[in-house]
């Protein structure tokens, strides 16, 4: 979480894609969860995927994730990834 809030100016201005675990059960010890990035993060114009059999498949914001592997992307980045669905 301290990373991903280090680097807002980053991910504003440059836009990658992020891959990322997402764990409830990982981050609660450090008083944080996938409730607490999912904002941070969406708030940048970010959606969240996860990936499977080919296809990205949206995930909502109220999920709640245990070492689950997420793709993050904003929609202009689609266009990179012809192959993917959407």
């Amino acid at each position: 979480m301290l990373v991903l809030k280090g680097a807002i100016y980053l991910l504003s201005e440059y836009r990658p894609v992020i891959f990322c675990e997402v764990s409830n059960r990982l981050s609660e010890p450090l008083g944080n969860s996938s409730h607490d990035v999912k904002p941070l993060i969406g708030g940048l114009v970010y959606k969240f995927y996860r990936y499977q059999g080919g296809d990205l498949s949206s995930v909502t914001l109220d999920e709640c994730h245990d070492c689950e592997n997420l793709i993050l992307l904003r929609d202009e980045r689609f266009r990179d990834f012809p192959h993917l669905g959407n």
